[in-house]
């Protein structure tokens, strides 16, 4: 049977699992079984991409970047791309992750899959069904597909780096420099002044996240941190787990927790990014 492919134009999302850019992604074209269906594509994928583009911090991939990159590499689309074509083209595009899918028809329902590849490890990501009794079935059934695909895109890593802060209380002045490495890796070193200007540093190695909170929908920070020989009493550990909001620039947040696991007393961090 002749095979009929038609394209959705993606997106760059804003936002991603930790890669200092804004994460790209680029759906290639879908593989349809039944030329019959032919004349139904450019409604689906113009539905698409208004869903897309109503997300915050989505763009549409224009299609003749898609068309150069598939003509210089004489690629043709397929459902089940395998590892080396998808770094290859993926980093073509300049794309972090690209979805690719397919329709089948098998008269009555048709079944619209996809899924999500991320390009540097061949990882599925994400993969997505629709069962269509109807087309009108497609544009009901649309904006639950089309936000399950971008919640699964990884939420872009502006940490990486030398962060600065301190916390302040009537007995002493923490404070702390925060290296975020870009593979959820960090190092913490937290220089702690008492009343009577004692001076102690302390340095402690974990791990970090800011992920899509399922629960919530907002995106939670994490960070635990071993402070081995801790000369602090109070800070042996950091086991953070907390809602926060970057600033504009993603430069900048500040977040609340306990003095210490004995103390209802909470104290105020914020964090600043130096350049």
């Amino acid at each position: 049977m002749k095979k009929v492919f038609f394209s959705i134009a993606f997106c760059v999302l804003s936002l991603s699992l930790f890669n200092l850019e804004a994460q790209t992604a680029a759906v290639f074209d879908f593989d349809c079984e039944d030329p019959d269906f032919a004349d139904k594509v450019g409604m689906m994928t113009d539905l698409l991409i208004h869903e897309l583009v109503k997300a915050s911090g989505v763009t549409v991939v224009e299609r003749k970047n898609i068309d150069k990159v598939f003509s210089e590499y004489s690629f043709q689309a397929n459902p089940y791309i395998d590892l080396k074509s998808a770094k290859k083209l993926g980093k073509g595009l300049g794309a972090d992750c690209i979805i690719v899918g397919s329709i089948a028809g098998l008269g009555c329902p048709l079944y619209v899959t996809a899924r999500m590849i991320d390009v540097e490890s061949g990882k599925v990501l994400h993969s997505a069904k629709m069962t269509l009794n109807f087309w009108s079935d497609y544009e009901e059934k649309l904006p639950a597909f089309a936000l399950d695909c971008i919640n699964k895109l990884p939420i872009s890593n502006f940490f990486v780096g030398v962060w600065q802060g301190s916390v302040s209380t009537a007995s002493f002045e923490d404070y702390y420099e925060v290296k975020f490495g870009e593979k959820s890796k960090c190092v913490v070193k937290v220089t702690s002044i008492d009343e009577s200007g004692k001076e102690i540093v302390q340095e402690g190695t974990g791990t970090y996240s800011y992920a899509r909170d399922e629960f919530s929908g907002g995106r939670m920070f994490k960070l635990q941190v071993i402070f081995k020989e801790a000369k602090i009493a109070r800070l042996r550990t950091i086991n953070w787990a907390y809602p926060i909001n970057l600033n504009d620039k993603k430069n900048s947040f500040s977040l609340n927790f306990p003095l210490d696991s004995q103390s209802d007393e909470i104290v105020r961090l914020t964090l600043t990014k130096e350049e």
